[in-house]
């Protein structure tokens, strides 16, 4: 996987780390959250061996700084996602001693994953896990993806960890989160109501599957490669703002920059949820995208003073 190999390459000392953090935290959120569990888990060997490895270079870079931070959110969702709890609780006590205030989602996951044992134990912290996702939900996240996605871990983590041993402790545990989901109808979803009808017995073959609906419900997919086609969209605010100025990159760019100060948001990928979602807000879509295409221009070695011949050619893929 390219993008651990060049995490490793880059993370001799912290500040190495830090810089290489900066200059591709997009990319590094884009390849590691919204990859599918079956391209993570052909990789397990290769993360597991950069956290356990640079884990004393990554101790020690300045959480201040919020691109770092993101990054250290990021590894306690692929630690949660691997169940790999010594690494979760290195990381969040890490997160805890850093100036930026943990995200209520990973203090719900912590529930769950530090300090629980046995699944009448993980039942019994389920109210709290549930009280503390719902904050979540009200205060900080953009719609239920991300909360619902933990609680499908919360889940799936039970039926790998006790589902050979312990089908009725499941089953108890499946009527604990019916119970909550006529509380908090935010996770009241077909989501759940899927992953609650796997046949846990194979418990293995249980704990991939409830990951691919997972997967199937969040659109994640492996990464696909830079079409030779040309652009894919029209009659979108994008592309009416492009109809409004010279097309030249330059000139977009200036009203990219103006409608981004209207907001007045930076990090709008910890802010709002992944996806094409958040792409299409009227006043973040336009930086985002202006920033994509002159990348894409730049990798391909062509001019940023290039014209677009009309509107509608508005996004490379």
């Amino acid at each position: 996987m390219e993008i651990l190999n060049k995490l490793y390459s880059n993370s001799n000392t912290p500040a190495d780390l830090s810089i290489h953090i900066s200059d591709n935290i997009h990319h590094i959120y884009d390849e590691l959250i919204t990859a599918n569990y079956t391209l993570l888990i052909s990789h397990r060997s290769e993360i597991e061996e950069f956290l356990y490895s640079k884990y004393h270079v990554i101790k020690n870079i300045d959480l201040a700084n919020s691109d770092n931070f993101t990054f250290l959110t990021l590894l306690l969702d692929i630690c949660e996602r691997f169940n790999l709890t010594t690494l979760f609780q290195r990381f969040y006590k890490l997160v805890q001693r850093a100036s930026f205030k943990t995200h209520l989602r990973l203090e719900a996951s912590a529930i769950y994953i530090i300090g629980i044992n046995s699944l009448p134990e993980q039942i019994t912290a389920a109210d709290a896990f549930f009280n503390k996702l719902n904050e979540a939900y009200t205060f900080e996240e953009d719609g239920a993806d991300r909360i619902l996605a933990i609680v499908t871990n919360f889940y799936a983590q039970a039926v790998l960890n006790y589902g050979q041993f312990n089908q009725p402790g499941l089953q108890k545990l499946k009527e604990t989160i019916n119970s909550n989901r006529q509380i908090f109808t935010f996770i009241d979803c077909d989501l759940l109501d899927k992953v609650l009808l796997v046949n846990t017995v194979e418990y293995l073959s249980a704990f991939k599957e409830i990951h691919s609906i997972l997967d199937a419900y969040l659109h994640r997919v492996n990464v696909i490669p830079i079409s030779n086609t040309n652009l894919i969209e029209s009659g979108t605010d994008y592309c009416n703002f492009l109809n409004l100025c010279t097309m030249d990159i330059y000139a977009i760019r200036q009203i990219a920059v103006g409608q981004y100060r209207l907001v007045g948001v930076r990090r709008f990928s910890t802010l709002l949820e992944k996806g094409w979602k958040y792409y299409m807000r009227k006043s973040s879509c336009i930086n985002t995208y202006i920033a994509m295409v002159k990348c894409i221009l730049q990798k391909y070695k062509q001019p940023c003073n290039i014209y677009l011949h009309n509107a509608q050619k508005s996004q490379w893929t």
